[in-house]
């Protein structure tokens, strides 16, 4: 049957198959910024750090990477959405030039490539991950502040809003120019320890305004100035087989948090955290009750603090991390914490007869006929307190009691997990006596208080 052959046949094959590489450039580049997902970088923080944590399963590289890969025309409008977010990984060789070399593109390759591809203005977050032990030279240097020179380097070609470094407790104090105590004592961990320590703000500055101190005056921690950083995370990772070391509440973790706070022997009793900070996170699962003081007691001036220390994944029941820990212990020292964190919310304090509110002087005015008032209390100007353990419904519903129990101290529930205190008024107290929360060891793993 001979088939029928119309006008509108013809025009439909004259009209050529439309490809999408015939679409505008600012309209492709529009399609591929839908593969731009959330960097690990940012929501992989609070995961335990080992050194694949960032790359390992980044859906959001394998995608743009192929992207790349298509042609020249879609590899030009990808890259400045590839390298948005930075992953530089760095090897044994990398880490000697660190010491001896002060040029940029020797010191760090990786920022060769992204001027030679004109991509530094659109960098907005660096993480460095180191998987092995800096170079001995790298502690014996007797001139601590020429490490700063990579810092320096880094920032003048790249405007970041978030530096991130993965690495050993050893590597992050080096890299901040601090040195690690152990305090004489073995640990026995079994495996290597990776931290995490994450700097950010959240929009770039206007030029000429980046540093807070100037070059003249270029600190020992040039990283914490270079920016106006307003957000600092500390992840410390599970503590969990440290309690398997004999008489482990009396051993130290190695970690940079007495560093960043200023409560470590000097040269390192300078506080590290810059005056720009307005929140912080700290996660570590299972810390030591004393090494958790820590950053209670020294807690900086921020409105807002996150803390984790409870694991939201299976780390338990991992028989290889359980080995040699008595569960009980861990318990005991994560209901230390959760009671020591909220004495400190409630301004509770124990005079020998029982735990009471108290009220922190705040400085005033200096009055030659009266004493000089106390420092202020740093958790008397907390505004936000988020707890990362809120899963544990019992310890929860048990925190919102303590706080709701009709006592006048300024927090309420926002939402799971986190209490505001909105209206603060340093100088008006928090109101009077609170049931006495339970203390350290006095209940199990249902009875926290966060």
């Amino acid at each position: 049957m001979d088939s029928v052959w119309n006008e509108k046949d013809e025009k439909q094959a004259s009209i050529e198959p439309f490809r999408i590489d015939d679409l505008p450039p600012e309209l492709l580049a529009e399609i591929f910024r839908c593969a731009d997902t959330t960097p690990p970088s940012e929501h992989k923080a609070r995961d335990e750090p080992e050194p694949r944590l960032f790359t390992e399963d980044n859906d959001r590289l394998k995608t743009l990477k192929n992207i790349s890969l298509v042609n020249t025309k879609w590899r030009a409008l990808s890259l400045p959405i590839l390298f948005k977010h930075v992953i530089w990984t760095i090897t044994p060789s990398t880490q000697v030039d660190l010491i001896y070399f002060y040029d940029t593109t020797t010191t760090f390759p990786i920022l060769k490539f992204l001027m030679d591809k004109k991509l530094t203005n659109y960098v907005e977050s660096f993480t460095m991950v180191v998987p092995s032990k800096l170079p001995d030279l790298f502690f014996a240097r007797s001139d601590r502040a020429t490490r700063n020179f990579s810092w320096d380097f880094l920032f003048n070609v790249l405007d970041l809003l978030r530096i991130t470094i993965l690495g050993k407790p050893e590597v992050l104090t080096s890299l901040v120019s601090r040195m690690l105590f152990n305090g004489g004592r073995s640990l026995d961990t079994g495996k290597q320890l990776y931290h995490i320590l994450s700097l950010d703000r959240k929009g770039k500055s206007k030029p000429g305004t980046n540093a807070i101190v100037s070059a003249q005056e270029t600190p020992p921690h040039r990283i914490f100035t270079i920016r106006p950083w307003t957000h600092l995370l500390l992840n410390e990772g599970s503590s969990i087989r440290i309690y398997r070391n004999y008489e482990y509440f009396l051993h130290r973790p190695p970690s940079i948090l007495g560093h960043l706070l200023g409560c470590e022997e000097a040269p390192n009793d300078v506080p590290l955290v810059p005056p720009t900070l307005n929140s912080m996170s700290y996660i570590a699962i299972f810390p030591l009750c004393s090494h958790f003081d820590i950053l209670i007691d020294n807690l900086p001036h921020v409105d807002k603090l996150f803390v984790q220390i409870v694991p939201q994944n299976d780390i338990m029941k991992d028989s290889v991390e359980m080995d040699h820990v008595n569960p009980a212990d861990l318990w005991m020292e994560r209901n230390s914490c959760h009671s020591h964190v909220m004495r400190r919310m409630l301004a509770i304090e124990d005079d020998g007869l029982g735990y009471h509110t108290a009220n922190h002087p705040v400085a005033g005015p200096a009055n030659q006929n009266e004493p000089p008032p106390e420092p202020i209390n740093n958790w008397d100007l907390l505004r936000e307190f988020e707890s990362g353990d809120y899963a544990d419904q019992q310890g929860w519903d048990l925190a919102v009691k303590i706080f709701t129990a009709g006592a006048n101290t300024g927090w309420h529930v926002e939402r799971e997990g986190v209490f505001v205190r909105p209206n603060l008024d340093p100088q008006s107290g928090y109101g009077t006596a609170l049931p006495r929360p339970k203390m350290d060891g006095e209940s199990g793993p249902a009875d926290s208080l966060l």
